[in-house]
């Protein structure tokens, strides 16, 4: 008799979980596919900021190097948080800082398009933010909890966490832009 159809005094237990949620193949490919959208999105990024050689309309002052290295970090720390979340390949620590990583990457996308539907205009990132950040973001999260790997009462945590990784991954990645630059 399996696990999910186990007799208990009561009756059969039909829905009981056989085991912890794992990861599917058709998940863990999706996991990957935010190299690809990160790459999308970000080259959107590099082009204006090259074209205008560096980071100088919006209040911030970096040039291309700084800016391109600063990114380049970014890859490298989504990089390592996939590596982890798809090496665990269940719930845990490592699959919520993914569910973070995620959220933070959904509302830089939502933030572009804020920005951009607010009067500024095109701002860039904001032409790959809806159909790649946003919709890739979704897309990820409804895998994750549809397959038991982020539970709903985390919601609030990982949008607010999310944000604050963002924020947090970003100065980062301009800081050590400058070092670099």
């Amino acid at each position: 008799m399996s696990a999910a159809s186990t007799s208990t005094a009561s009756g059969t237990m039909a829905d009981a979980p056989t085991a912890v949620s794992r990861l599917t193949t058709t998940t863990r490919l999706w996991m990957w596919g935010w190299i690809l959208s990160f790459v999308i999105h970000d080259g959107e990024e590099a082009l204006y900021i090259v074209r205008h050689n560096g980071f100088k309309e919006f209040g911030v002052f970096q040039t291309t190097s700084e800016c391109l290295a600063g990114m380049i970090f970014e890859l490298g720390l989504g990089w390592l948080a996939i590596l982890a979340a798809a090496r665990s390949a269940r719930p845990g620590r490592t699959m919520t800082l993914f569910g973070l990583l995620i959220w933070g990457w959904t509302l830089h996308g939502v933030m572009h398009l804020v920005q951009a539907i607010s009067g500024h205009g095109y701002t860039f990132g904001s032409v790959t933010a809806g159909p790649v950040v946003v919709a890739y973001g979704a897309l990820m999260l409804r895998r994750l909890y549809r397959e038991g790997l982020m539970e709903r009462r985390w919601l609030p945590v990982a949008v607010l966490g999310g944000a604050a990784l963002g924020m947090l991954l970003v100065y980062g990645a301009h800081q050590y832009g400058s070092l670099l630059g």
